[in-house]
C-alpha cells in the first residue's frame, strides 16, 4: 500500500527532473571559463516584462561547417534560433542582460523497423544561457545538446555560442555573425563527438533603417526601356504589400544577356564565379518588409545560379555570399514596379572558407527593377520581367551592361482578372484547321471551355516514332479574354457573359505546355528533344470547338529553355512558332475511362534545322463537373425511389 501511494510521487519527480532543463542532473559548461572574457558574468536582478533583446523570439540564419554532426542535405545550411521573450533579465550592470535560448539544426534519422528503413526528420537542438552586452553588441552563451547526429547517434555535447553586432538598430550594412563551438577535446575519443566550429550569419531585423532610397537614387529608375509595357498594380485594399508573393520569394528568373556577353569576364554581376560560365538564373527572397515613410518597403537577398536542376541541387549548394547580393527597395505605385538597390558582400569568406566572420556589406552600385506585365501573348507569357544594371561608369572594371530577366512559371497571384491576352495567331489557326459547321454527333456533347476549364488541363504521355520519350503537362491560361486562376475553378455566373458570346461553340483559348524528357540522350537529329536536356516549354493559342471537342493551336517553343546544357551564356530568348498542335477531347457521354488524343508537329521543311518529327500525345480525361452532376443525379434518383415507399408507410399507418 505504501509503495502504491509513492508511485505517483516518484513518477512526478522522474518527469520533473527529466524534462525540466533547470533541474537537469547533467552539469552545464562553465560560463566563467568560456565567456567571462567577452561579457563578465553578472547577477540577474529583474525579469523583464517587455523583451529588450534586439532579436525576436523566432529567428533563422545560415551557417557553414558542422558536417560531422549535421546533415546538410536536410538542413540546407539553415538554423533556427529561439529566444523566449519572458526569459530576459536585467542585471546589476545597466548594459548587460541575462538571456536564455535554443539553436536548432534540422537533421535526418534512419530507423530500422521490421527489416525496412523508415526515414524520419529530427532536430539537433542546443539549450543555451548566457549574457548580451547592449554596448558592445556581443552575445556569449554556453549549453548542452539534445537530439541526434546525422548518423542517428544520441549526442551529449557541451558548446559555447557567440554572436557579434547584436544592436538595437540596424541598416543594410549590418550583419550578425557568430559561431557554435564544441567544448570537447579534438583529440578525445569518438564518444566525445567533437565537431569543427560552425560559423553563423543572420540578418538583423530590429529597428531597421531604410537608407538607400534618396531622390538621386530614385531618378535612376525613371528611364524607359524598349518594349516596356504597363505593369499590374498591387491591390492593397485586398492584400497588404507584405502578404504578396514578391515579399516571400520569387525564384528561377531567367537571365538574358546581350549578344556581346560570351564569358564572365565582361558581363558578370557578381565576383563569385569560379568559371567562365555566367549565371543563368536569379532568385529573390525577402528578409524584411514594412510600410515606412508612406512607402511599401522590402529587404531582399538575391542569389545567382546556373544549375538546370535548381530544386534538386539546392541542398548541395553551401551558403556562399560570393553568389549573392543584399539590398532594399520599395514599390513604386505610380509606375507599378519594384525598385531595388543591391549591395555586394565583401570579405574573405568563400564557399570553402570555415568562417563567415569576415563578411561585410559594401559597394551598393547594383540596381534592379521588376514588374508584372498586364498583357500576355503567345510570344510573352512571362508573369515577371525586369532588368538589372550597375550605376558604375563604362570605364570601371566592374561595369556591365543592363541584363534583362523574366520567368515562365506561375503568376504569383498578382493581377488575376486584370490580366489581358492578345491573340495573334488565330488567322493562322483557321488556315490550318477547319472550323466549318459541325454535323450533329448523334446527341453527343463535349465540354465547353468555360464550365470545364479545369478539366481541360491534362497530363500527357508523349511518343516519338512509337517510342515513349517524354511526359508533359498542359494548362489553359485564357479562355477568350478571361484569365483562368491557378486553381482553375470559377462559378458559372463569372462566365455567363462569355457564354452569351459563344453560341456557336467556338472559343479562343491559350495554353502553357511543358514536355519533360524521360528517355536518355542521344536523340535522333530531327527529334524535338535533340536540342533539349531537360524540358521543352511551349506557349500556344488557338480555337476550341465545343461542338465536336477539337482543339487546334499554333505553338511557340522557347529555344532558350531547350538548350539549357549549353556552355555558352543565355542571350535574349528566341522562339520557334512554326508548330501545329491538334487535340481531340472525348465526349461527356463516354462510359468508363476516356482519353484525349493529339499530335504536335513542325510545319517547317524537313531540311530546316528547327524541323522535328511529329509527336503523338495521349492523356486520360477527367471531367470533374460531369462527375459531380452524375453524383447529383444519383442522389435525386435515390430520393425519388424512397418517396413512394415513405408515402406507402404513411398510408399503412392511417389504416
Amino acid at each position: 500500500m505504501i509503495m502504491n501511494s509513492l508511485l505517483p510521487i516518484l513518477f512526478f519527480l522522474f518527469t520533473f527532473f527529466s524534462f525540466n532543463p533547470s533541474f537537469s542532473l547533467a552539469s552545464k559548461p562553465s560560463y566563467k571559463d568560456h565567456c567571462a572574457s567577452i561579457i563578465p558574468e553578472t547577477t540577474p536582478t529583474t525579469k523583464l516584462k517587455s523583451n529588450s533583446f534586439p532579436l525576436s523570439d523566432k529567428n533563422t540564419g545560415d551557417y557553414i561547417g558542422g558536417d560531422s554532426i549535421i546533415n546538410v542535405d536536410v538542413s540546407w545550411n539553415k538554423f533556427s534560433l529561439y529566444f523566449p521573450p519572458r526569459n530576459t533579465y536585467a542585471t546589476s550592470h545597466p548594459n548587460i542582460f541575462k538571456i536564455e535560448g535554443t539553436i536548432s539544426f534540422r537533421s535526418t534519422i534512419i530507423d530500422s523497423y521490421k527489416n525496412r528503413h523508415r526515414r524520419q526528420r529530427g532536430y539537433l537542438t542546443f539549450k543555451l544561457d548566457g549574457f548580451w552586452s547592449k554596448s558592445s553588441g556581443n552575445v556569449c552563451m554556453v549549453g548542452k545538446s539534445k537530439g541526434v547526429s546525422k548518423k542517428g547517434d544520441s549526442l551529449n555535447l557541451d558548446v559555447v555560442f557567440k554572436l557579434n553586432n547584436v544592436f538595437n538598430s540596424s541598416n543594410v550594412t549590418s550583419l550578425i555573425s557568430g559561431s557554435l563551438e564544441s567544448l570537447s577535446s579534438e583529440k578525445g575519443d569518438e564518444k566525445n563527438h567533437y565537431f569543427e566550429p560552425i560559423s553563423l550569419m543572420m540578418f538583423p531585423k530590429a529597428n531597421y533603417n531604410y537608407s538607400l532610397d534618396s531622390k538621386e537614387v530614385e531618378n535612376e529608375f525613371s528611364f524607359d526601356n524598349d518594349g516596356d509595357e504597363e505593369g499590374l498594380s498591387l491591390n492593397f485594399d485586398s492584400m497588404s504589400f507584405c502578404s504578396y508573393p514578391l515579399s516571400s520569394a520569387i525564384e528561377r528568373l531567367q537571365l538574358e544577356y546581350t549578344d556581346e556577353c560570351n564569358s564572365s569576364k565582361n558581363c558578370t554581376i557578381i565576383s563569385g564565379n569560379s568559371s567562365d560560365q555566367l549565371a543563368s538564373q536569379i532568385s529573390l527572397k525577402a528578409i524584411g518588409c514594412s510600410f515606412h515613410d508612406k512607402k511599401h518597403r522590402i529587404r531582399v537577398l538575391v542569389e545567382f545560379s546556373n544549375s538546370v536542376y535548381y530544386y534538386w541541387n539546392r541542398h548541395n549548394q553551401s551558403f556562399n555570399t560570393k553568389s549573392m547580393l543584399i539590398g532594399e527597395g520599395w514599390w513604386d505605385e505610380k509606375k507599378n514596379m519594384l525598385c531595388l538597390v543591391l549591395c555586394h558582400f565583401t570579405g574573405t569568406s568563400t564557399i570553402t572558407s570555415a568562417s563567415l566572420d569576415e563578411t561585410h556589406v559594401g559597394d551598393c552600385s547594383i540596381r534592379l527593377r521588376l514588374r508584372f506585365p498586364s498583357i500576355w501573348s503567345i510570344e510573352n507569357t512571362s508573369s515577371v520581367v525586369g532588368q538589372i544594371w550597375t550605376n558604375k561608369s563604362a570605364s570601371d572594371q566592374n561595369y556591365f551592361k543592363m541584363i534583362a530577366f523574366r520567368n515562365d512559371y506561375e503568376n504569383f497571384g498578382v493581377g488575376g482578372q486584370d490580366l489581358k491576352y492578345e491573340y495573334s495567331q488565330l488567322e493562322k489557326v483557321k488556315q490550318s484547321c477547319s472550323t466549318q459547321k459541325v454535323v450533329e454527333n448523334k446527341g453527343k456533347s463535349y465540354p465547353d471551355a468555360y464550365s470545364y476549364s479545369y478539366d481541360m488541363r491534362f497530363d500527357m504521355s508523349v511518343r516519338e516514332s512509337k517510342k515513349k520519350v517524354a511526359w508533359g503537362s498542359s494548362s489553359p491560361i485564357f479562355v477568350d479574354d478571361q484569365y483562368l486562376s491557378t486553381s482553375g475553378f470559377y462559378s458559372r455566373s463569372e462566365f455567363d457573359a462569355g457564354m452569351l458570346n459563344n453560341n456557336d461553340g467556338l472559343f479562343n483559348i491559350s495554353y502553357k505546355i511543358s514536355l519533360n524528357v524521360i528517355s536518355s540522350p542521344p536523340f535522333e537529329r530531327n527529334s524535338l528533344f535533340n536540342m533539349s536536356y531537360y524540358s521543352v516549354k511551349i506557349s500556344a493559342e488557338g480555337v476550341y470547338d465545343s461542338r465536336d471537342g477539337t482543339l487546334c493551336m499554333v505553338g511557340c517553343r522557347d529555344l532558350v529553355s531547350n538548350n539549357e546544357m549549353a556552355t555558352t551564356t543565355t542571350t535574349k530568348h528566341s522562339l520557334d512558332c512554326e508548330i501545329l498542335m491538334k487535340f481531340q477531347f472525348p465526349s461527356l457521354d463516354t462510359k468508363g475511362k476516356s482519353f484525349i488524343k493529339g499530335s504536335i508537329e513542325s510545319t517547317r521543311q524537313k531540311s530546316d534545322p528547327l524541323y522535328f518529327k511529329q509527336l503523338e500525345v495521349s492523356a486520360v480525361a477527367y471531367y470533374i463537373q460531369e462527375a459531380r452532376r452524375n453524383v447529383w443525379r444519383m442522389d435525386i434518383e435515390v430520393i425519388m425511389a424512397l418517396v413512394p415507399e415513405s408515402e406507402g408507410e404513411v398510408e399503412a399507418t392511417k389504416l
